[in-house]
């Protein structure tokens, strides 16, 4: 169930930003971190200072000008790789205290992640060579400190940049055993749809799923979309066990979500629009329509596609006149949940063409954004209440 798609997922950023966090009072050598040799301090200490000065100001450029970017397509790669190159010769040429190894073996490796990303969102050409070497940094920092959210990127890297998910599901099965809620929280969706050639384990899935929800607020909405989706699964497959049942999940849910607002959050964080038109088809199924659930799904959600296409619903109208607003919306993973949405409501609504229309509609969609939508369905007609 991960929303943004730039490649990565929504909270991408945000490990970045907590590995500085974690260095942000010693982001920068001190000067006893260099061992250049007694002779080199006694006969140019101008230029030891001189180099300190650079190495810091080529730290500082990179978490501001490449990891913390945000806006990641406005990355100078040729300036940023200089860069790099200046800090590839500090850690080859000299002699570090294994604070400052580890420091910029971490900028090195988050900053050669991040411009490998770029050209492969921008239809680039991928520099092995780097995204091996950022691997290589990972795993020395791995083993010398504490770096979780590393294991993160390095899964990333491994999936992404190197083509080798074998090796991405081993870092994120290491970061996930260690409460990393990104990595959990892939294993709980991959588990489900078999993603990537990992083999579908549901109970595992489940397992993920409410290792991340008993995180609550803690990384914003993760909680919350575990919650969703272990509601969804107590709802379809009556026969797992997924530690309640899906008025008990949502009920949970709400209160997750009650929470971020007492904490100053908008209403609408979660951007859970998708997830109330869901709710909304779910209770049509059981006889429960309830009108205010469906005004709630049309008022949260972003695009007026969205909007017109819940309207049909509402006015009941042939439910085969929605397909060309679920061509225009925007965001795909949307798009794949709505679309599930509307082909089940129209199965409770005994709807035979709009099934067959939306059915159709439904395999033309791309299986790297609906992954979740396509598993749900598949173990469905096996196993659960597709009928």
């Amino acid at each position: 169930m991960e929303k943004d798609k730039m490649i990565l997922g929504n909270d991408v950023g945000n490990t970045f930003m907590a590995v500085f966090l974690r260095f942000r009072d010693q982001f920068l050598i001190s000067k006893k971190g260099f061992h250049l040799g007694l002779l080199l301090l006694l006969s140019a200490p101008t230029y030891a200072d001189d180099l300190l000065e650079r190495t810091n100001s080529n730290l500082d450029y990179l978490r501001q000008q490449v990891i913390n970017q945000p806006e990641k397509g406005l990355i100078d790669i040729p300036a940023s790789e200089r860069v790099i190159g200046e800090l590839s010769q500090v850690l080859d040429g000299y002699e570090l205290e294994l604070h400052d190894q580890i420091l910029l073996r971490t900028v090195r490796a988050l900053s050669l992640k991040n411009i490998n990303m770029l050209r492969l969102n921008s239809l680039q050409k991928v520099d092995l060579a780097q995204a091996e070497l950022a691997i290589a940094d990972i795993d020395f920092v791995s083993k010398k400190s504490d770096s979780v959210d590393l294991l993160y990127a390095a899964g990333h890297i491994s999936m992404h940049l190197l083509d080798y998910p074998v090796q991405a599901y081993q870092y994120w099965q290491q970061c996930a055993e260690s409460g990393h809620a990104g990595c959990m929280n892939i294993l709980a969706a991959h588990r489900f749809t078999g993603e990537n050639g990992l083999a579908v384990d549901v109970e595992q899935s489940i397992y993920w799923h409410q290792q991340v929800y008993k995180t609550g607020t803690e990384y914003i909405c993760a909680g919350v979309f575990s919650a969703i989706a272990l509601g969804e699964l107590a709802h379809f497959y009556s026969e797992l066990d997924t530690g309640g049942n899906w008025t008990q999940w949502l009920e949970k849910r709400d209160l997750l979500l009650d929470d971020l607002i007492n904490k100053g959050h908008d209403e609408n964080i979660c951007q859970l629009g998708v997830h109330y038109a869901r709710d909304f088809v779910l209770q049509h199924r059981l006889s429960e329509d309830n009108i205010a659930t469906l005004d709630l799904a049309i008022k949260l959600m972003a695009e007026d596609s969205e909007k017109q296409v819940l309207e049909v619903i509402k006015q009941d109208k042939e439910l085969s006149t929605v397909i060309p607003y679920l061509s225009s919306i925007e965001y795909p993973e949307e798009q794949c949940s709505l679309t599930l949405s509307l082909l089940l409501y129209a199965k409770y609504d005994g709807q035979q063409k709009a099934v067959q229309d939306l059915t159709d509609y439904m395999t033309s969609l791309s299986m790297e954004y609906c992954a979740w939508e396509f598993a749900l369905i598949e173990r469905m007609q096996t196993s659960g209440r597709w009928h």
